[in-house]
């Protein structure tokens, strides 16, 4: 039996449609977006070479971005071109906090205001559209998936789903 077979009984016996899983090689498709060691690299402006950090840890690239927030916690909290960030956010509960506002305002930016139909593979999209799905799974901190999906909840990782589908049931 082939493995289209094999998935097509698969989704007939289900009581539910599948889910998407878009991970970062979806944004970087379709609104050519950075990988995530592309969005750190971003971020050492003004600090050490990312390449520093990977190697300090190892190759790790969570690691590396630990690394990466202890370093930009202080430049953030101290350059001014971030007193604006600072105003938004006077207290912020974690060392890594910074860094992951600065990305988080990044890609709300570079996905807030696309015009979809002016994408290139925008007819691909509008087929992705029509499928039937449950929702959409994702690790992107975009908002692409969104934008594509109204209509759909969009979780941010699989423990999202499970605690959505636990709390549906009960």
């Amino acid at each position: 039996m082939s493995l289209e077979q094999q998935l097509s009984d698969l989704l007939k016996q289900s009581t539910s449609a599948p889910f998407l899983f878009l991970g970062s090689g979806f944004s970087k498709r379709y609104i050519n977006l950075e990988s995530w060691e592309g969005l750190l690299s971003k971020f050492c402006l003004n600090l050490k070479n990312y390449s520093y950090y990977k190697s300090k840890s190892n190759g790790c690239i969570e690691q590396s971005a630990r690394h990466l927030a202890d370093d930009f916690f202080e430049h953030w909290w101290n350059h001014k071109s971030y007193i604006q960030s600072r105003e938004e956010n006077p207290t912020l509960d974690f060392k890594d906090s910074p860094l992951r506002y600065e990305i988080a305002k990044y890609l709300k930016s570079k996905t807030e205001d696309v015009p979809l139909e002016e994408l290139e593979l925008y007819e691909e999209l509008q087929l992705l559209r029509k499928c039937q799905i449950d929702g959409v799974i994702t690790t992107n901190w975009d908002l692409l998936a969104e934008k594509i999906f109204p209509k759909y909840e969009v979780y941010k990782g699989q423990q999202d789903v499970f605690i959505f589908k636990y709390y549906e049931h009960r």
